[in-house]
This record gives C-alpha cells, sequence and structure tokens, in this order.
C-alpha cells in the first residue's frame, strides 16, 4: 500500500507545477489563505483548466472550465493514469511502501 508523505513546500509545488506550464497565483496564500491557485497547465497530455492546491490542508481539486471538480487527492479512481500521478508526485512529498 502507497501512502502520502505530505505536501512539498510551496517553493517546490510551485515550481513543480510551472513546470508543466501552469500559471500561479499565490495572491491569497501570501495573504494567510491556504490557496494557490494554478491556471492552464498540461500533465502528460491531459489539460487542466484550473487547479486548486491547499498545502496546509494537503488537498487540491481539479476543475474543468465550468468550474466542476473533475479531480481531488482522493480520486482512488484515477491512480493509474500517467497524468494523475504526475500532479500527485509535483503536490505531495514521495510516497513510502507500508506492508
Amino acid at each position: 500500500m502507497r501512502i502520502k508523505n505530505g505536501t512539498r513546500p510551496k517553493a517546490e509545488i510551485l515550481e513543480n507545477l510551472t513546470a508543466f506550464g501552469f500559471l500561479a497565483a499565490v495572491d491569497l496564500y501570501d495573504r494567510g489563505y491556504d490557496l494557490i491557485l494554478f491556471f492552464g497547465g498540461t500533465i502528460k497530455g491531459q489539460v487542466i483548466p484550473c487547479l486548486l492546491a491547499s498545502p496546509h490542508l494537503e488537498t487540491f481539486k481539479v476543475t474543468d472550465k465550468k468550474a466542476r471538480v473533475i479531480a481531488t487527492q482522493d480520486s482512488v479512481e484515477l491512480n493509474e493514469e500517467p497524468g494523475y500521478k504526475a500532479l500527485l508526485e509535483a503536490i505531495y512529498k514521495p510516497s513510502e511502501a507500508k506492508s
């Protein structure tokens, strides 16, 4: 079984997601809110219009163009999708195996 090992620091999340072409809006985070917005990235061929990340809560939401949530950190049905795996790796610290 794989377990999450917490979120990466803000700077790493920004670096990792901007490498996928996302534009980041950190103004809310910098004002004390646990929210970083990312817009217009492409991960493993999957276009992601909007991503909302809450590093301290260790959560994220991916939305479509109509602001409907299409994925979260708990979307286990997507675990085998390359884009979802890459997104998890961009946001979370490397996981460790647990028997």
